[in-house]
């Protein structure tokens, strides 16, 4: 009787010991799912940060596009104008050179 007293009391120990680490068991799986919503949560906050990103990059690439487009536009004019100037320089020493005659 006594031996089984020992068994019953070493199973109650060990169902006890059992529960114990279920019990952590179960706190450690909640706070790893915890953990993985919370890193979820950052990915998902990183991936969008990382496309308002890219969409502030191709932004940025279609303003300089057009700044040079621009530039471009601004030194044709500037050309072009410094050849009217030009001609009418040349039109106007024509000119007073023939007056001068």
């Amino acid at each position: 009787l006594a031996r089984a007293q020992h068994a019953v009391q070493g199973s109650e120990h060990q169902l006890q010991t059992m529960a114990a680490q279920l019990d952590e068991a179960r706190q450690n799986v909640s706070k790893a799912e915890e953990e993985l919503q919370r890193l979820t949560a950052m990915r998902i906050d990183a991936d969008r940060q990382k496309q308002e990103a890219r969409n502030a990059c191709v932004r940025a690439q279609e303003t300089l596009r057009q700044h040079e487009l621009s530039i471009l536009e601004l030194r044709s004019t500037r050309d072009a104008t410094e050849r009217q100037l030009t001609q009418v320089l040349s039109d106007q020493e024509r000119t007073m050179a023939y007056l001068s005659s």
